[in-house]
């Protein structure tokens, strides 16, 4: 009688009589994880970790943070693009010297600080103006 493993589809590899299950861990994802993959994994940890247990015990963790990190670094260029179109300036290929640049700084936690239920800017916090 098969076991329930080789019904699916699994095979076994006899060393000394014992049969040990052919199993592999699955490819890790070649591409980085970035600041925000990042931040969303310390959010899991905090806030949903059974989900993080679950996308770390699967092997579809890093897949997951990398495709999240992508996501978030789209949304962040399409943000800069709609400001830089708001305020006129023009598009990096088609910038001049002299020309106005827009820059995000990367948030910061020590930026915000509560205040009742809400986050309120410190004063000298935020995006710096401008140059």
């Amino acid at each position: 009688m098969k076991s329930q493993y080789e019904l699916n589809g699994g095979t076994y590899t006899e060393i000394d009589g014992i049969n040990y299950p052919n199993i592999a861990a699955p490819e890790p994802d070649p591409r980085p994880v970035g600041i925000w993959g990042m931040r969303h994994e310390e959010y899991l940890k905090e806030h949903r970790y059974l989900t993080y247990v679950n996308l770390l015990t699967t092997g579809k963790l890093d897949r997951y943070l990398a495709d999240v990190d992508e996501q978030a670094r789209n949304m962040l260029d399409w943000l800069i693009s709609q400001m830089a179109k708001v305020v006129n300036i023009p598009a990096p290929g088609n910038r001049r010297s002299g020309d106005l640049e827009i820059t995000i700084p990367a948030f910061r936690k020590s930026s915000f600080r509560k205040s009742g239920n809400h986050c309120a800017m410190r004063s000298g916090g935020g995006v710096p103006p401008v140059r």
